[in-house]
């Protein structure tokens, strides 16, 4: 006998046979049993999975000669039926490819077959793989017939983009979605296959062809056959990690290994030998990527058995290796390697790329948490105020809210604003009645501090959360201010040319926005009034031009105090950090 594939020798040939679909199989077979034949049946999944498969033993159950009376769960496999349809040389089953009988023409043709009864069993049976593929002419040629076919007939698409199965014919069909496998169903069929094959390979090496296989059970057994081609029946390890170009779960431990325990140099060697032999740089990335993802499930769940598709075995050492690091630097580390995948197309030197990702991996600074860094600071501000700076002590967190002030300084933890702005100097509140802004955006009273500056605040907040809003403020001007009890009144003004940003600002909708805003830049209660500018664009262009040297001044002026204040220096020598932003709220 000629030599098959192990994909056809080994093809399932009843529903119980077909692996990690028992949902279809018990649907159709408890249909056959109540009689409840579908004129119509769509089976959609990824590639390999078994959808021809499932459609030729249904049709064998259809058409089985030994049953007399009717369709059978159980073809018997031995009929000149079953083994026609078996060998596809049934006249009464016919399987179209949809890829190259995807015209109008061809849909024609069979509308015209579909009339004539079948010439040996009970149905004709028309299978039509990639029916995704048929042009929209055809699919609306198909509707009718598809609808109300002769009662001898029975269709049955098969397709791996369901998506582009119009609408129309997908509610004339019942809908069959079939699963990927898991890699635990794959290796027990890869077991059974090998033991009736005399074939030898170790468990951890199925594991390896089920996981390049990526849930299709003919990719596994046409990567069974093309190893056993290499190495005959005495299949190892290192093998199948030429032929498969896969890395292997030790050199994967090994690399995560040597990441979380931080060394660059056996990180590096394991680079260099995945060169050595020849293994694929991206193949490797994504393997490790993959390993990452594992070790932060199972830093993460209670049950990362149920997420994670491996062997407990396998579980068990994930789980011993992710009590090496934090789900945030495990997390981290994922980010690492994802972007060095993303780096690796168009570039002429992949190793290069994954050294660098391993450098940068196994040199990352530890991440501490806020809660300890805001421990660490009132410490330090405890210290400060008994007289100068003293060895912080570890103590539990106070309760009460987060925001706590430094007396030399006022300076507050502001913890929304991440530990980059996490020093800022409140602003204080010290108006007059009334402060007049002239013409260089100037106030007249003496010793206070201006709303010029808060205004901007304002601005560049809304600028952030309303866009649109925040740039029709930019080309307002602070005109007056009127301090209350209750609340504060803000007048700002807008030239002859801005009516329609004017108009904006003031709709209801827009209102309590800005006012929102400022009550949160003022802390205050703070209404505002539009009016009128009668100033040139010179004028405007002058008084900007001012303006943004005051604010430029302003900003160098809080810089030095803050960065000259001894707390801000102790916090920087204790903390071993630097000032990236200075802000103001």
């Amino acid at each position: 006998m000629d030599y098959q594939v192990s994909a056809r020798k080994w093809r399932p040939q009843t529903f119980e046979e077909v692996v990690g679909q028992a949902h279809v199989a018990r649907t159709l077979t408890n249909a056959i049993r109540q009689g409840r034949i579908a004129h119509a049946y769509l089976f959609s999944g990824m590639r390999g999975v078994g959808k021809t498969t499932m459609a030729r033993i249904l049709a064998k159950a259809l058409n089985c000669a030994s049953a007399s009376s009717g369709p059978t769960v159980a073809p018997c496999q031995s009929c000149p039926s079953c083994l026609a349809i078996t060998s596809g040389q049934s006249p009464d089953v016919s399987e179209i490819d949809g890829a190259s009988n995807r015209g109008i023409d061809e849909v024609r043709e069979l509308r015209e077959v579909v009339k004539y009864a079948p010439m040996a069993g009970k149905y004709r049976v028309y299978i039509i793989d990639e029916v995704h593929m048929l042009t929209k002419e055809a699919f609306n040629a198909l509707l009718k017939t598809l609808e109300e076919p002769p009662a001898h007939v029975v269709f049955i698409f098969a397709t791996t983009e369901d998506h582009k199965i119009p609408s129309t014919i997908l509610s004339r069909c019942q809908h069959f979605h079939f699963k990927r496998i898991t890699r635990q169903e794959i290796i027990a069929q890869l077991e059974r296959i090998i033991r009736e094959e005399g074939i030898r390979i170790t468990g951890p090496g199925l594991g390896l062809i089920a996981k390049a296989a990526d849930g299709s059970l003919r990719d596994a057994l046409s990567f069974l056959d093309q190893v056993v081609a290499y190495s005959g029946k005495e299949v190892n390890d290192p093998d199948l990690q030429v032929i498969l170009g896969a890395s292997g779960r030790e050199v994967l431990i090994s690399m995560a290994r040597a990441i979380l325990e931080r060394k660059t140099s056996e990180a590096l060697r394991l680079v260099k030998d995945l060169a050595d032999h020849g293994l694929d740089y991206r193949q490797f990335t994504s393997e490790l990527l993959e390993y990452l993802r594992h070790l932060v499930i199972a830093r993460s769940s209670t049950a990362p058995e149920d997420l994670i598709d491996l062997s407990s075995e396998e579980i068990d050492e994930i789980r011993r290796l992710s009590s090496l690091a934090g789900v945030e630097e495990l997390q981290r580390l994922f980010g690492i390697f994802s972007l060095a995948l993303e780096s690796f197309h168009g570039t002429v030197h992949p190793g290069f790329v994954l050294e660098m990702a391993v450098i940068r991996a196994t040199q990352i600074e530890p991440l501490e948490s806020f809660e300890k860094l805001l421990e660490r600071l009132r410490d330090l501000e405890q210290s400060m105020e008994e007289g100068g700076p003293k060895t912080p002590v570890s103590r539990p967190p106070t309760a009460g809210p987060a925001e706590q002030k430094a007396s030399a300084l006022n300076v507050r933890i502001n913890p929304e604003a991440g530990t980059k702005s996490a020093l800022a100097i409140p602003p204080t509140r010290s108006m007059p009645s009334v402060v007049k802004i002239d013409e260089a955006g100037s106030g007249e009273a003496s010793g206070t501090r201006l709303p010029i500056e808060q205004w901007d605040r304002v601005v560049k907040r809304l600028l952030q959360d309303k866009p649109n809003l925040g740039s029709y403020l930019g080309k307002a001007v602070v005109k007056e201010w009127v301090a209350g009890d209750a609340k504060d009144l803000l007048v700002i003004g807008f030239d002859e040319g801005s009516a329609v940003f004017a108009e904006f600002v003031q709709k209801d909708e827009n209102r309590p926005v800005i006012e929102s805003a400022l009550r949160d830049v003022f802390q205050h209660p703070v209404e505002f009034k539009v009016v009128r500018l009668e100033r040139s664009a010179h004028e405007h262009q002058q008084i900007k031009l001012k303006k943004d040297q005051q604010e430029q001044q302003h900003r160098k002026r809080v810089q030095q105090e803050t960065l000259s204040h001894p707390l801000v220096k102790e916090a920087l020598n204790i903390l071993g950090g630097e000032v990236i932003d200075i802000k103001e709220s």
